[in-house]
């Protein structure tokens, strides 16, 4: 293990060892070979020729030793330092430790070990983040599942209640309860499946076939789509291409999109687009419907729990929005994948991107 030493130490040693070695070359190199050469041919018509040639040639010699002698020592020194200053760099991009038996210089070896010492704080931090995060999800997707009874009882008292006679302003009120409840109980049932992503551990992703996915994805949204909305699905990806997905949330939040795409139609020219396309080694699914559009408030804060958008024109609209898309963009960065939505074509538009196998 080399010694440990300061910067400081490590630039004095540097100069002594350019001294040292200056002296050492000229008692090599000139001093003794001038002790022992004899100078011929000397006499006193050219005496000082030979003295002004010799002094001119001596300077040039010992400067270019010295440069040499210099640059060499300062090239190490030099590289020395940023080979540790990148050990440290690389340490604390990557999370990886170092070897102390690595380092020479004082000052890096403690700005690694602060490094390793907030590394290991971060990440306890972040296990500790997760943790009550995953508690936090467990007790409100609880509290969720508790509420939907007195929420069942609620709806069926007042759907009974709207089939006895009652007065046109008692009818209104029970109406006004029943889609009350039906509102609460999917926002619940979605906070619930948002919670249930959290729980990584028990989420084992598949490979399945393109092919597999269009039948599944048919499947799913044929039973939605109500009779006055158009629907146009493109496949444009090989049917042997491969995913890996977890089926059941993946559906899921497609379902929730076309959903969403449905609560904002009209009655008339309804239509929504579903197309499967490759970029690259991404599979990119693209969802458009032409009678809605997403405020710029909702493309600035797409995928924030709980955020409602202002100009949001129903309850049930300001329900989606504040679980819907959450629970999208939570289920593509389980597959390592993104969301994006955007207006185009005078309509809405989410695009998912996940990798290809």
């Amino acid at each position: 293990m080399a010694k440990e030493m300061t910067i400081k130490q490590l630039i004095q040693n540097t100069y002594l060892k350019i001294i040292w070695q200056f002296l050492l070359c000229l008692i090599l190199f000139y001093i003794v070979p001038a002790l022992l050469s004899s100078v011929s041919g000397i006499n006193e018509k050219n005496a000082n020729f030979f003295a002004l040639f010799f002094s001119v040639s001596s300077w040039i010699y010992l400067c270019i030793i010295l440069i040499l002698i210099i640059v060499t020592n300062i090239r190490q020194l030099l590289t020395k330092i940023q080979k540790e200053m990148n050990m440290v760099y690389h340490s604390g991009l990557y999370f990886n430790k170092n070897d102390h038996r690595h380092f020479q210089i004082k000052e890096f070896i403690e700005t690694n070990d602060l490094i390793e010492k907030m590394q290991s704080d971060i990440k306890n931090r972040i296990e500790n983040e997760k943790e009550q995060k995953k508690e936090l999800m467990f007790q409100v997707s609880s509290a969720a599942h508790d509420l939907r009874t007195p929420l069942t009882v609620i709806r069926g008292n007042a759907e009974f209640l709207q089939s006895t006679k009652q007065t046109p302003q008692v009818m209104e009120c029970l109406k006004d309860l029943e889609q009350a409840s039906i509102q609460l109980n999917e926002y619940f049932n979605h906070f619930i499946q948002y919670s249930k992503t959290f729980y990584d551990h028990d989420i084992q992703l598949e490979n399945i076939s393109i092919k597999q996915v269009t039948h599944q994805l048919k499947e799913h949204i044929t039973p939605l789509l109500p009779r006055n909305t158009h629907f146009v699905f493109t496949n444009t990806v090989n049917p042997s291409t491969q995913i890996a997905i977890h089926s059941n949330l993946f559906f899921r939040a497609i379902t929730n999109i076309i959903n969403n795409a449905i609560q904002h139609q009209k009655e008339n020219d309804a239509q929504i687009h579903l197309t499967i396309s490759q970029e690259n080694s991404q599979l990119v699914l693209t969802i458009w419907n032409n009678q809605s559009s997403f405020s710029k408030n909702i493309l600035q804060n797409a995928g924030n729990l709980f955020y409602r958008d202002d100009q949001a024109r129903t309850p049930s609209q300001e329900s989606h929005y504040g679980l819907g898309l959450s629970f999208v963009k939570r289920v593509m960065k389980l597959h390592n994948g993104t969301m994006h939505i955007e207006n185009s074509n005078h309509g809405a538009q989410v695009k998912l991107i996940i990798p290809i196998i």
